[in-house]
């Protein structure tokens, strides 16, 4: 009974920091400190912070991260800070459905998962501005449960009942799609020339297309139903019974697409960082870009002219 301490509000989740405990509650958050049971002291942090998910509150390795009202709150030590400030507003937070979050950490990332009323399933991926730069995407992989293995460093994760490894190298890079903002040009411009720095790469897909092969053919081999009359009952003709072979053809391809004025003006498939010609024929005062790819974009160059855009990338 000694070592029994009260709060106000009903705890939602713990998370340990050193020798301290947060303790994450319906309304303020409470810090424990202490080496010994007896020589603990609880005292409360006058933020109005509550945790609104218990699966939600995630150790960072620097520090404790959870969701609340405002949004992602991080607590390095004894101060808790807004993390995502940078990056939503209250209204926008909400949009997230912060008490259907569950979370985990991987790569000092914070990878949430969420659930809307609807039922969708949707996830996103938040770096704190603490650790590098405040940095959000959003991403269709959902994970109803994961575990990070402190040995090897590794994400598993499970969506729809199966195991999976969060970007293993052995298999293909999810595609990637990516929107600037609109930028509002002193004057109506035409940009007629464009290039893209990316890792334009193939991979080796040999002894992973072997191997998808081999287990191809132990499923036809098993159902017996390749070449013949018979086909099982639980098999879906038509489905994903088959693994796809991978394809490095599309994996360094990049869709280009530029817009003008809030609307699609052109697109094009980029596998090289040659520049490539734009449209001409138009004129805008609000210019986008859009890329989608499965990999790494590091920078894209418009310009009016091709002279221009060698001046700017040599800049």
């Amino acid at each position: 009974p000694e070592y029994r301490f009260a709060v106000d509000y009903p705890i939602v989740a713990i998370g340990a920091i050193g020798n301290s405990l947060l303790v994450t509650t319906q309304g303020r958050p409470y810090i424990a400190s202490g080496n010994h049971p007896r020589s603990v002291t609880v005292y409360p942090v006058d933020l109005p912070y509550p945790c609104l998910s218990k699966r939600g509150l995630v150790n960072m390795g620097t520090g404790i991260m959870y969701p609340s009202f405002e949004g992602l709150v991080f607590v390095p030590g004894t101060t808790p800070t807004l993390a995502s400030v940078q990056l939503f507003t209250r209204e926008e937070w909400k949009e997230y459905y912060p008490e259907t979050i569950f979370a985990r950490y991987y790569d000092g990332k914070y990878f949430g998962n969420y659930t809307t009323p609807d039922g969708e399933t949707l996830s996103f991926i938040f770096q704190n501005a603490a650790d590098r730069m405040a940095l959000l995407v959003s991403t269709n992989i959902w994970a109803s449960a994961g575990f990070s293995d402190p040995q090897t460093g590794e994400y598993y994760f499970v969506q729809n009942d199966k195991l999976y490894q969060w970007d293993s190298a052995n298999s293909q890079n999810a595609l990637m799609e990516w929107k600037s903002k609109d930028f509002a040009l002193d004057k109506p411009t035409n940009f007629g020339v464009a290039k893209l720095y990316g890792t334009f790469t193939a991979p080796d897909y040999t002894a992973e297309n072997a191997a998808i092969q081999a287990a191809n053919t132990l499923i036809t081999d098993d159902m017996g139903y390749m070449g013949g009359d018979e086909i099982a009952d639980e098999t879906e003709v038509a489905g994903d019974v088959f693994e796809s072979l991978r394809s490095a053809d599309t994996d360094v391809q990049v869709l280009f697409q530029l817009w003008t004025d809030k609307e699609l003006r052109w697109q094009r498939y980029v596998s090289t960082t040659a520049p490539f010609r734009l449209p001409t024929g138009y004129k805008a005062d609000i210019v986008a870009v859009k890329v989608s790819a499965r990999f790494r974009i590091h920078a894209i160059l418009l310009a009016e002219t091709p002279a221009a855009l060698e001046s700017l990338d040599a800049a």
